[in-house]
């Protein structure tokens, strides 16, 4: 049957290219279901791309979401089958689409709308909707966010012909050794240089100042320096928090030694902590030295140890 045969050819996949998380599996740190996720992931990957999986999935592929194993299966197709990468991605450019369905009226008057955008024009839409539904709040409009931003969406349109829009402004913290790769920090999507090229097309550029992370910078007062928080953010990616993977720009700059009892703001003891982790930290009994520059020890109010370790090669 066709089961049979996705299911033989998953269990091939994971002994013979996956080698490592075929040790966890037998190990039964990794259940079979997550291990069949993963092999029908890299089925259509060459060699080079499936080990190149297996180093990086493997040690957390317990805990991987599967939002996680697509980006790291994305970058894999680009740096070793870059032509069916480029196939793949202007495959998925003939497949934008965009519809409000309105053959589909519920009883209180609501329609779908669905689309698949270019991410730079999703992320344009985003924010003018976001800001649009925080205007509304201002306002006095005392709707939930889902609503305010349905009803920004109306707005939009009705004001579409007084507005003047800004051209495309992409802004982009680029990661390269040479190759012709790039991610994008704040979907932390892996992407070729090609399409950044594309994205980048008749917008404004705007050259930032070269970080140095391993720079130790500082400043004299409890708030951080652009600079400096921009490391900060560089540096540690996420919430430093054991699991936590909400990206450090919508964290707070923490001081791990606290401002107020001594502690500088300064590169080593600045770390991003998301709202909820910065209250138990403050609030909730946990506490977390910095062990090594991307290392932390956490206590719980128990006692327990937790090490959070961001020097793993990869880190999703």
């Amino acid at each position: 049957t066709d089961a049979g045969r996705a299911y033989l050819g998953e269990a091939v996949e994971v002994r013979y290219r996956l080698p490592k998380l075929w040790a966890h599996v037998v190990d039964g740190r990794v259940p079979v279901w997550k291990a069949r996720q993963i092999a029908k992931a890299t089925l259509s990957l060459p060699m080079e791309g499936a080990g190149f999986v297996d180093t990086h999935v493997a040690p957390v592929a317990a805990k991987l979401s599967y939002a996680q194993l697509e980006r790291v299966v994305e970058e894999a197709r680009v740096r070793f089958d870059p032509i069916e990468a480029e196939a793949r991605r202007l495959l998925a450019a003939d497949g934008r689409c965009f519809d409000v369905d309105t053959t589909q009226v519920s009883f209180n008057g609501t329609v779908d709308v669905y689309g698949t955008l270019d991410l730079a024009d999703a992320l344009d839409l985003d924010d003018a909707i976001t800001a649009r539904a925080q205007a509304l709040s201002e306002l006095g409009c005392e709707e939930t966010l889902d609503v305010r931003r349905s009803m920004a969406a109306g707005d939009l349109a009705r004001h579409q012909g007084s507005l003047e829009f800004p051209k495309r402004q992409v802004v982009l913290n680029v990661h390269t050794d040479g190759g012709p790769f790039a991610t994008l920090e704040n979907t932390r999507s892996f992407h070729s240089i090609d399409q950044v090229r594309d994205w980048c097309h008749a917008s404004s550029v705007h050259v930032r100042q070269v970080i140095d992370l391993n720079e130790h910078r500082w400043n004299q007062g409890h708030d951080p320096t652009p600079l400096l928080r921009e490391q900060v953010n560089l540096t540690h990616p996420t919430c430093v928090f054991p699991h936590c993977t909400r990206p450090s720009r919508s964290c707070d700059a923490d001081h791990i030694i606290e401002h107020d009892q001594g502690g500088p703001t300064c590169s080593c003891n600045l770390a991003p902590l998301c709202r909820h982790h910065h209250r138990l930290k403050t609030h909730g009994g946990w506490t977390y030295q910095r062990t090594a520059a991307r290392i932390f020890r956490w206590t719980s109010p128990l006692g327990h140890v937790y090490v959070n370790d961001l020097t793993h090669p990869r880190h999703p």
